[in-house]
C-alpha cells in the first residue's frame, strides 16, 4: 500500500485516524490549560531541564531515526513525539513513527507508544530522596518487521534520588505484560527494571547526558515458559538552541531478546543491532 492511501481521503489507515485522535485529545486540554502547563507543583514557572523525566511538559518534537537489524535490513524512520502537562502532576506522552523496511521494501507504521506519567511529589534537594512517580504506558504494534509483534502493557513507577553534582537516579520498576498484534494471543508477563541516571553538564547550554539501561524479564505465559528475556541501553544527550526550542540525540544498543518483534506463531524476529535518533523539540 502506498504512502498516498495510507494518508489520503477516505482510505486513512486505522492508525492514522489514532494519532490524528490522540493529537486532538491532547490539543485541547493544552487550549484550556494556559501558562499552569509549565508551572511547578507549587505554580511556579518553571525553567525547562529535558534531563529530568519527572518534570510536566508541554512538546512536540520531531527528527528521523535509523535502526539496523543484525540480519543486514535496516528501518528508517520519521519520529514523533507529543507530550502534553495536564495540570501540575499529569502528563501524556505518544510517540510513533513511519518509515520505510528496507528487506521488505515496504513502508509502514512503527511502534506506537503512549504513557500517562503522575506525580506524587516531587522536591527540590541536593542529596537524598526527592520524591515518585508512577506510569501507565501501552505500546501498539507497528506494521514493519521487527515492530510488527507485540501489544505490550505496563504499570509501575520509580522513586527518584538525588546523587549530587547535578546527578539523580531514577531506579524505574514496570509490570509488563505482552500479546501479539490487536491483542489477539496473550503471551505473558514480567517485570521491567530501568534505572535512569541523569548528568547535568557544563558543556553546553542546557547540556545533559541520559545513561538508561532497560530489560525486562518474562515469568509467565508463553514468553514465560521460554525463559524470556531483552532490553536495550539507551543513551541520550541533549541541550538548548533557544530557550524553548531542544535537540536530542539517542542512541539504542540491544541485547537478549528482540521481544517487540516476537509473535507465539512466528517466535522471534531478529534483534537490531543498534539504533540512532535526532529529535527537535519545541516546549510551550
Amino acid at each position: 500500500m502506498s504512502i498516498n492511501t495510507k494518508f489520503g481521503g477516505s482510505g486513512c489507515s486505522r492508525p492514522a485516524r489514532v494519532i490524528a485522535l490522540l493529537f486532538l485529545v491532547l490539543l485541547v486540554p493544552y487550549l484550556f490549560a494556559g501558562s499552569a502547563l509549565a508551572s511547578g507543583q507549587g505554580g511556579e514557572k518553571q525553567k525547562i531541564d529535558a534531563s529530568d523525566p519527572t518534570r510536566i511538559v508541554t512538546f512536540i518534537g520531531l527528527g528521523p531515526k535509523y535502526t539496523q537489524y543484525v540480519d543486514g535490513s535496516n528501518v528508517k524512520e520519521l519520529q514523533f513525539s507529543l507530550s502534553m502537562g495536564l495540570g501540575v502532576k499529569d502528563m501524556i506522552s505518544v510517540e510513533g513513527g513511519y518509515g520505510y523496511q528496507s528487506a521488505t521494501r515496504q513502508y509502514g507504521w512503527t511502534n506506537i507508544d503512549i504513557r500517562h506519567f503522575h506525580l506524587f511529589r516531587m522536591d527540590k534537594v541536593d542529596k537524598g530522596y526527592r520524591g515518585w512517580g508512577s506510569s501507565f504506558q501501552l505500546n501498539i504494534a507497528g506494521s514493519l518487521p521487527g515492530t510488527d509483534g507485540q501489544n505490550l502493557l505496563g504499570l509501575g513507577g520509580s522513586p527518584a534520588f538525588a546523587l549530587g553534582n547535578g546527578m539523580d537516579i531514577y531506579p524505574i520498576v514496570m509490570v509488563m505484560n505482552s500479546w501479539d498484534k490487536h491483542f489477539g494471543h496473550y503471551n505473558g508477563g514480567g517485570l521491567n527494571f530501568s534505572p535512569l541516571l541523569s548528568i547535568k553538564m557544563d558543556y553546553w547550554d542546557g547540556a545533559f547526558i541520559n545513561i538508561w539501561p532497560q530489560y525486562t524479564r518474562y515469568f509467565w505465559g508463553d514468553l514465560g515458559k521460554l525463559d524470556a528475556g531483552g532490553g536495550q541501553l539507551r543513551l541520550v544527550t541533549g541541550g538548548k538552541i533557544t530557550p524553548t526550542l531542544l535537540w536530542r540525540l539517542l542512541a539504542f544498543y540491544p541485547f537478549d531478546k528482540n521481544l517487540r518483534g516476537y509473535s507465539h506463531n512466528g517466535g522471534f524476529d531478529p534483534r537490531g543491532r543498534q539504533a540512532y535518533l535526532f529529535r527537535i523539540e519545541q516546549y510551550f
